[in-house]
């Protein structure tokens, strides 16, 4: 009897469940794609911006050195704590 109580009150109370968690997660997320969106729009809105951004992935293969590695964990690092650039 309890199993069937459980899984009926699982399957009313699972969903809304979810989607609050989703919610809050979402609300708890956003702010932070705010500020990558304002770096974003910082480094192509300049009279000196690059006219493209590219993506890639990097392969370690092609990079014995770890030079690029070391590029890519700094712009990661400086983007991750820098304050937001909007006024």
């Amino acid at each position: 009897m309890t199993r069937i109580l459980d899984r009926y009150i699982i399957e009313e109370l699972g969903p809304p469940f979810a989607i609050g968690v989703g919610v809050f997660t979402f609300f708890l997320v956003i702010d932070r794609i705010y500020q990558l969106t304002d770096l974003v729009m910082a480094l192509f809105a300049g009279p000196l911006s690059c006219v493209g951004g590219s993506l890639a992935i990097y392969d370690p293969d092609q990079d014995p050195e770890r030079a690029g590695a070391a590029q890519i964990v700094a712009f990661v690092r400086n983007v991750l704590v820098r304050p937001t650039i909007s006024p």
